[in-house]
């Protein structure tokens, strides 16, 4: 919808023509360009260097065992961490 209203303004649209359309007002185009901006960055901040996977794929699956085994197959990750310490 942003594109939308930015593609109509582009073409000579009046802005408030293009919300009546729509349905909203000029602060939900706001909000929802802020939405776009910040799923594009994937966290809002436009560039971020995101951190790696904490665990390698080896890590992972023994972390996958351990949590299914029997003993531990009905806890939550919070209690089962502390049993393991």
């Amino acid at each position: 919808m942003v594109q939308d209203i930015g593609d109509a303004q582009s073409e000579g649209s009046r802005l408030s023509k293009a919300f009546e359309v729509c349905g909203i007002d000029r602060k939900t185009l706001h909000k929802l360009k802020a939405e776009v901006i910040a799923l594009q960055s994937r966290d809002g901040r436009p560039l971020a260097i995101l951190p790696m996977p904490a665990l390698t794929s080896e890590e992972r699956a023994r972390v996958l065992n351990v949590s299914n085994e029997p003993s531990f197959a009905d806890r939550p990750i919070a209690r089962i961490v502390p049993a393991l310490a």
